[in-house]
């Protein structure tokens, strides 16, 4: 295949490979999910985005029922309001290990007051991207490695596939459609430029095994998995004005 033909080739193979990109990343929601469960004494709205929060308003209800029901011996013809304290106190019992409620870690799709929003980093640098910069680092031996992490080969940038990989991870999204989509971006990202000898599409696969194959990106996952619970039990305690209770 020469000259029309390998381009034609070529971009749909870009083209196949970002679709398949795209559609696993719509698949992966950065936002929480909120879920009205009620309403407190107070009138306002009890809003969840755990299962634990969900799990607190309905013991909660169902203890107000209880109680209703030995009153009247009939259950009440209306939902009745919880009592904001003893939720709270439910809610407060669900906190996770390690977990501030005062500086909770930033998170995709979650705004503290007076604290900064959560931002990717791209393919290493710092934090929890440390660990990628040096996996990567450890093994590179190619000659065309242009000395950026984020741009390991001349005319292709990873960065932004790595940001997204970043708020996959950091928003609770399955490790594996991450980390398959972090492959398919790479993959699409070395087609649109020539290869010929396949060094970017190498740079490609080892990015993925690094993420998906190494105890160091298991050590990250699971923090970022406890980043996560610890931020929308936090939004959970906050948006329900349970941080004095």
């Amino acid at each position: 295949m020469t000259g029309p033909a390998l381009r034609r080739g070529r971009a749909l193979l870009v083209l196949a490979l970002l679709a398949a990109f795209y559609v696993v990343a719509e698949e992966i929601p950065t936002e929480p999910t909120i879920t009205v469960v009620g309403f407190r004494d107070t009138g306002e709205s009890v809003t969840c985005a755990t299962a634990s929060c969900v799990d607190s308003a309905q013991a909660e209800s169902a203890r107000l029922l209880m109680e209703w029901f030995r009153m009247y011996q009939e259950f009440p013809q209306e939902d009745l309001p919880l009592d904001g304290d003893k939720f709270c106190q439910a809610l407060a019992t669900h906190q996770p290990s390690g977990c501030s409620l005062d500086s909770p870690p930033a998170s995709p799709g979650i705004t503290v007051p007076g604290r900064s929003d959560f931002a990717p980093n791209g393919c290493g640098t710092g934090g929890v991207g440390g660990w990628f910069q040096n996996a990567v680092l450890s093994v590179i031996t190619s000659n065309h490695y242009s000395g950026d992490i984020d741009a390991p080969y001349a005319g292709v940038s990873f960065r932004s596939v790595c940001d997204a990989h970043d708020i996959c991870w950091a928003a609770g999204g399955a490790r594996g459609a991450c980390d398959d989509a972090f492959r398919d971006g790479t993959q699409a990202a070395c087609a649109a430029v020539p290869d010929p000898q396949g060094t970017c599409s190498g740079f490609a696969s080892l990015y993925h095994g690094a993420v998906s194959t190494t105890v160091p990106s298991d050590n990250a996952y699971e923090e970022r998995e406890g980043q996560r619970k610890c931020a929308l039990w936090a939004r959970d305690m906050r948006e329900n004005d349970c941080e004095d209770d």
